[in-house]
């Protein structure tokens, strides 16, 4: 897949793509709960515990927002991208330092900036990290567009802030990147190698 060269992303390297497996998966643990919410209170104390520094930074983000569907949303979302993360890679996933969140936050923050600047520019950020985490970033999507969509039912917009949804979105992507960078490349994979030459 191509994208504009001018980004200030940094490449997720192909090592440390999610499979859709392994986001089916992380689906499938959550859908199959007896308890979705003890279900997810408990793969958070596991993510908090396995990834402090990106759960501090997401738990900051989510506890700003004032509509309670963004909130929630932000919850669920947060410890499946992590749930498939960590299916996919195991003990390859290293916890992500606060440097390296810091680093995906103000890179995602930079990239955004550039693309609104440049009216030409065809693609958003959200686009590019689409590109490099295919699986990850479509179930993201489809849930948040499930969230701002019409209630079939009834046939009328939910009440659900779109700044806040934005704003939860916006720290999902920050998670995705930091991830994406602590994982290590399988025993005898030389693709960073590769990439670096």
């Amino acid at each position: 897949m191509k994208w504009s060269a001018r980004s200030a992303l940094p490449a997720i390297p192909a090592h440390a793509v999610v499979s859709r497996a392994a986001v089916d998966a992380a689906e499938r643990s959550f859908s199959d709960a007896d308890d979705l919410e003890e279900s997810i209170d408990r793969a958070f104390s596991r993510f908090d515990e396995e990834q402090p520094a990106l759960a501090a930074f997401l738990v900051g983000e989510l506890e700003a927002q004032r509509d309670e569907t963004a909130q929630a949303l932000g919850y669920f979302l947060s410890v499946c991208i992590h749930e498939a993360f960590r299916r996919a890679f195991a003990d390859r996933l290293e916890p992500a330092e606060l440097s390296a969140v810091e680093l995906a936050k103000a890179s995602l923050e930079l990239d955004e900036s550039m693309r609104r600047e440049d009216a030409s520019e065809p693609f958003e950020s959200d686009d590019v990290v689409a590109m490099q985490q295919p699986h990850v970033m479509s179930f993201v999507r489809e849930q948040v567009d499930s969230v701002l969509s019409p209630d079939d039912e009834q046939d009328v917009e939910r009440d659900v802030d779109v700044d806040c949804v934005s704003s939860v979105y916006h720290a999902l992507l920050v998670s995705i990147l930091a991830l994406s960078r602590a994982v290590r490349p399988a025993r005898g994979d030389d693709s960073l190698r590769r990439m670096l030459s």
